[in-house]
C-alpha cells in the first residue's frame, strides 16, 4: 500500500512554508524570527559550523512548523496542479486543497461508478437525476457521494478520525479515513481527488462494505460531463464545512449553534394539534404553477406489543420488508412479530476533535408499534397523481411550559439509534404502500375534492410512546419543532 509522497519541509519554498503555516493557523512574524533562531542555534555545539540554510528565514519557518506539529501529524506533498496538505491532529483530520483555479464557474459532472458489488444498485430519488447513493437493499450496506468543485483554497475536516490510509487508487490521490463515531454505521469517509477536473469526490461508506470492494469502486469511478439535472457538482460552503449549522423553521440553512427559540415550542402553541383536530398545509401541483391545499386529521391511535394479529407483516407489502428482516437480525423482534427486549447504550457526546463519545449508561428497552389512522383531504381543484405520504414522527419532552426534542440536551444520545432515536422516526407502515422501495410512500392519485382514510405505523421505544408526536406531510421543513405536530397522548 503506497502512501501519498511525503514532502520534507526543507524542500518547500518560503512561500509554501508560509502557506502551510496559514493552514495550521500558526502565526510567524519578524519579531519572533530572531528569538526562534537564537533558541535553535543555542542547541548547536559552538564548534559546529552553522550552514547558510540554518541561518535562513526558511529554516526558521521549518522550525515553527516542527514546533507546531509535535502532536502526531502527517503532511503530504503537492503536485504542480494542486497544493495538497493532509494533517491529522488528535481526533481531527484536515485535507487542505489549494487549486490554481480561481474562477467560481463550475463545469458540471456526474459520478459514474463502473463497478458495484453483487446485489448493489443506485438509489434513484427523482427521474432524470444521477444517483448520489448506491446500496444493497438486503444488508443495507451503502455509500453516499457528493462532488465538490475546488476553486482556490478549500479545507475538508473529518472529526472522530481513528486511522487514515493515503494512497493512489486508479490514478487518483485518495484518503480513506476510518472513524470512531458510534452513532452511525457510516464508519469511513473517503476523499478522492480528480485533479484534471478540479473536483473532490467525497464518500460516506458503511461499515459492512469490504475494503476490496471499496478499492474497486474507487478504481472504476469516473466523472462524466453533465448539465442540468444530471449535474452533481456543488461549491464547497466553507461555513457549513467548518462550523456546522442548523435548518431554521423556513427551511433555510443557518451557520452556528441553534438558538434556544429555534429548539423549543410552547405547549399551547397553535401548531400543536390533538386527535380529531385538522391541520391544513399546501403542496405543489405538478405541471402547473399552483399550490394545492390539503387537510390532515388524526382519527385514532392504538399501541401494540407485537405485530402478531395486527397485520401479516410477512405478506403485506405495506411494510418495508427490508426493515422487518433487519429487526429480526438485530434481535429486537422474533419471526412471529413479537418485540424482544434489547440493550441500549447512552453516550455523552464528544466533539470529535479533542474528545470522543463516552459510554455513560446502559438500559433495557423494547419496541412498541403505534398504529395511527389518518384522513387526508384534497381541498383543491387539482388532481394530485402519484402523491407521496411520508409524514415522520418525533419524541418531544415537556419542561417548564415548552416542548424540547432532546430530553437531556444535545450532550447525550442513545444507540442503536434505529430503535431509540428521539429526533426522528421514519414511517414503517403505510397502508396500501408499494413494496418497491423506490415508490414505497406513493399512495396513488389523490383526486380533487376527495379524501382518503388509511393507517400508518411507527416503531417506538416503550419509554417514548407517551412523548410521540406526528408531523404533518407538508414539504416545508415538517421536522422543525415549531411546525405542525399532532400530540397523540395526553
Amino acid at each position: 500500500m503506497k502512501k501519498y509522497e511525503e514532502a520534507p519541509f526543507t524542500n518547500l519554498s518560503e512561500e509554501n512554508l508560509d502557506e502551510y503555516l496559514s493552514h495550521m493557523n500558526q502565526t510567524y512574524s519578524q519579531q519572533s524570527e530572531k528569538r526562534i533562531l537564537n533558541k535553535v542555534q543555542s542547541k548547536i555545539v559552538a564548534k559546529e559550523k552553522v550552514g547558510f540554510f540554518a541561518k535562513s528565514r526558511r529554516f526558521s519557518l521549518v522550525v515553527v512548523i516542527i514546533l507546531a506539529i509535535l502532536l502526531p501529524t502527517t503532511v503530504f506533498a503537492a503536485n504542480k496542479i494542486w497544493q495538497v496538505y493532509f494533517q491529522q491532529d488528535k481526533f481531527s483530520s484536515k485535507l487542505n486543497v489549494n487549486s490554481e483555479k480561481k474562477s467560481t464557474d463550475m463545469q458540471g459532472y456526474y459520478l459514474q461508478l463502473n463497478y458495484l458489488p453483487d446485489n448493489w444498485e443506485p438509489m434513484l430519488y427523482n427521474e432524470g437525476e444521477a444517483p448520489i447513493k448506491f446500496w444493497n437493499q438486503n444488508d443495507q450496506s451503502s455509500i453516499s457521494t457528493i462532488l465538490y468543485s475546488v476553486a482556490g483554497e478549500e479545507t475538508f475536516e473529518t472529526r472522530y478520525t481513528k486511522e487514515v490510509v493515503a494512497e493512489n487508487i486508479g490514478g487518483h490521490q485518495t484518503w480513506i479515513i476510518e472513524k470512531t463515531a458510534v452513532a452511525t454505521d457510516l464508519t469511513k469517509e473517503v476523499y478522492v481527488l480528480f485533479e484534471e477536473e478540479e473536483i473532490v469526490l467525497m464518500m460516506w461508506v458503511s461499515e459492512n462494505l469490504t475494503n476490496d470492494d471499496l478499492q474497486r469502486i474507487i478504481e472504476n469511478a469516473q466523472l462524466i460531463p453533465a448539465s442540468g439535472s444530471l449535474n452533481q457538482v456543488m461549491p464547497l460552503n466553507q461555513e457549513i464545512n467548518e462550523d456546522g449549522g442548523y435548518i431554521d423553521q423556513n427551511g433555510d440553512f443557518k451557520t452556528g449553534k441553534i438558538p434556544l427559540e429555534e429548539s423549543r415550542v410552547a405547549v399551547n402553541a397553535p401548531t400543536i394539534k390533538k386527535i380529531g383536530e385538522p391541520t391544513t398545509f399546501t403542496t405543489l401541483v405538478g405541471g402547473v404553477d399552483e399550490e394545492a391545499q390539503l387537510t390532515l386529521t388524526v382519527n385514532q391511535v392504538s399501541i401494540h406489543d407485537s405485530l402478531s394479529g395486527v397485520i401479516d407483516y410477512q405478506n403485506d407489502p405495506s411494510y418495508q420488508v427490508g426493515t422487518m428482516r433487519q429487526m429480526i437480525e438485530d434481535g429486537v423482534m422474533d419471526e412471529a412479530g413479537n418485540f424482544l427486549p434489547f440493550e441500549a447504550q447512552v453516550y455523552k457526546r464528544g466533539d470529535g476533535i479533542n474528545s470522543l463519545d463516552e459510554l455513560i449508561a446502559t438500559k433495557t428497552s423494547q419496541l412498541k408499534f403505534l398504529k395511527i389512522q389518518v384522513t387526508l383531504e384534497n381541498d383543491s381543484d387539482y388532481d394530485l397523481p402519484d402523491y407521496y405520504f411520508q409524514a415522520g414522527g418525533v419524541s418531544l419532552f415537556e419542561k417548564a411550559g415548552y416542548y424540547y426534542q432532546n430530553q437531556n440536551g444535545e450532550e447525550e444520545f442513545t444507540v442503536p439509534q434505529a430503535y431509540t432515536a428521539h429526533d426522528y422516526y421514519e414511517l414503517a407502515y403505510l397502508e396500501n404502500g408499494s413494496s418497491n422501495y423506490k415508490s414505497y410512500y406513493n399512495i396513488g392519485t389523490l383526486a380533487k375534492k376527495s379524501s382518503q382514510t388509511f393507517e400508518i405505523g411507527f416503531f417506538v421505544p416503550a419509554e417514548d410512546v407517551e412523548h410521540f408526536f406526528l408531523n404533518d406531510n407538508s414539504y416545508e421543513n415538517p421536522d422543525h419543532i415549531k411546525n405542525t405536530k399532532f400530540k397523540l397522548f395526553e
